[in-house]
């Protein structure tokens, strides 16, 4: 089925916003007429009908004017487009003087450069808002169409351009339904063998389609160099264009301006230089406000203000190296937030493709496109969950453990009971569950350190050096607790 076939008018659902002060009805524009009757016919230019000029100029023009970023115009491609002052004050004057030449030679002499100015001041106050709008939250901008996602249809809907839907920049890729993407599925597959590993990236990549994702998930992808997991960051951000990605640097986010570039219509934050250490920091907490819908504020160069911001963003995190997180008891904050992909096997430099991202993008980017938009009806069709498979949690489980692994094993094999422990077997038991639960390898002495501090700040418990052992010498040890899968117990 060709556009044309699918395409119909639907009313904008967005609600009704001042644009320019300006209407179209006849009525209005009827009274404009006299009112620039009025002033072309006889009084004075001292005494200019200036706020009806600018309504005349509003009705050939849509502006929004905001002190941040200036004045912005609507054109023909259905886009909003920066516009210098001096450009809207042109377009101000050609629009009056065209008008004035219907009045005669006279009237056109009456416009004196002030007229212009005072024209241009009553227009800015018509338009002006504190900020610009934000793009609809539920359309997906295009070069050639633009797709709004339907809640009762649970699908998209092709819809003609408007200046209510706030558009700046459409993603890079035009719209083509039939359109397929044989060698990109071919690289996919090879990069991920696993469906469902494919499944979660699809969703994510469909959700952050959207201005806004509201699955309060981060993408991380794991892996070594050479994987093919930079290939997919970069194609997405192709296809998305580069006014629509936000190069995230976790290791600044302490920094007055770090997020001063960041607009409402980003779909992506990126991290990929190493970031083992920053996000057991600053960086995680950033990271989770991001994306979990908490309010922040971005402090803007060269300006004394603020922007604020709602964390509904797109985070994606690309990473050479086992990650680190900082959490409470056994991580559940960062088990809520994280999809993560690994990327486990490398392709030898002999058989890997130098040109591959531009050859996706160039013969295949509306049907990678198509790729996209189904993993967005997908994601929206199940209320923007994301679910793991069993096999991914505990990949997750595994991640997180990996960043303080004593802290993982105090709050997963440690139970309060009558009964107690001994600090060695705690370690056997670690030592034990490594392979399965990639603990690393940590020696006895830091082990049984690291093993006070949790218990300490997990249970409040503090260590006992003459607990009975097996050969009936006192050993170290915690009275109170038991071990999952203890040796004690078997």
């Amino acid at each position: 089925m060709d556009i044309e076939s699918q395409k119909h008018l639907v009313s904008s659902p967005v609600d009704s916003r001042h644009l320019s002060a300006v209407t179209d009805s006849d009525d209005d524009a009827e009274d404009l007429e006299e009112e620039n009757d009025l002033y072309f016919t006889g009084l004075s230019a001292a005494k200019p009908i200036l706020p009806s000029l600018a309504q005349h100029v509003g009705l050939h023009y849509k502006f929004i004017y905001t002190k941040a970023n200036g004045w912005c115009r609507y054109k023909e491609d259905g886009k909003w487009k920066a516009e210098s002052e001096s450009s809207v004050m042109r377009l101000v004057r050609d629009d009056v003087i065209e008008l004035a030449r219907d009045y005669g030679p006279e009237a056109e002499m009456a416009l004196k450069p002030q007229v212009f100015k005072g024209i241009l001041d009553c227009l800015k106050l018509d338009c002006e808002q504190d900020r610009f709008p934000a793009m609809h939250p539920d359309l997906i901008p295009l070069p050639n169409v633009h797709l709004l996602w339907d809640g009762e249809k649970q699908d998209f809907s092709i819809v003609d351009p408007s200046p209510d839907y706030y558009v700046m920049h459409t993603l890079t890729v035009t719209y083509a339904p039939e359109a397929k993407c044989p060698m990109f599925l071919k690289a996919i597959e090879r990069i991920l063998p696993c469906l469902d590993d494919r499944q979660v990236v699809q969703m994510y990549f469909g959700a952050a389609l959207f201005i806004l994702n509201y699955t309060r998930k981060i993408l991380v992808f794991v892996g070594e160099g050479s994987s093919g997991k930079s290939l997919l960051v970069l194609l997405f951000s192709k296809i998305l264009g580069r006014a629509r990605v936000f190069d995230l640097k976790f290791e600044n986010l302490s920094e007055k301006f770090a997020l001063a570039s960041l607009t409402r219509e980003t779909s992506l934050l990126s991290g990929t230089e190493a970031i083992a250490r920053t996000l057991c920091g600053r960086g995680g907490e950033w990271a989770k406000r991001l994306v979990g819908g908490d309010e922040f504020a971005a402090q803007q160069k060269y300006k004394n203000e603020s922007l604020e911001y709602a964390g509904r963003y797109s985070v994606v995190i690309v990473s050479n190296n086992k990650l680190r997180f900082e959490f409470e008891s056994n991580g559940q904050e960062w088990r809520d937030r994280l999809l993560p992909i690994f990327f486990r096997k490398s392709i030898p430099e002999a058989e890997q493709d130098k040109e591959l991202l531009d050859k996706l993008y160039a013969e295949e980017g509306p049907g990678i496109l198509n790729w996209l938009l189904e993993g967005a009806r997908m994601v929206r069709r199940v209320n923007w969950k994301i679910a793991l498979s069993k096999l991914q949690e505990i990949d997750r489980d595994n991640l997180i453990a990996f960043s303080d692994p004593v802290k993982s094993f105090v709050a997963e094999f440690v139970m309060p009971d009558g009964s107690y422990f001994l600090s060695r077997y705690a370690y056997e038991l670690y030592n034990r569950l490594s392979k399965e639960r990639h603990f690393p390898f940590i020696e006895e002495a830091k082990f049984f350190r690291g093993l006070a501090r949790q218990m300490a700040e997990q249970h409040g418990a503090t260590v006992s050096q003459n607990i009975r052992g097996f050969n009936g010498k006192p050993a170290r040890g915690y009275h109170g607790f038991h071990l999952k899968n203890s040796p004690e117990k078997e």
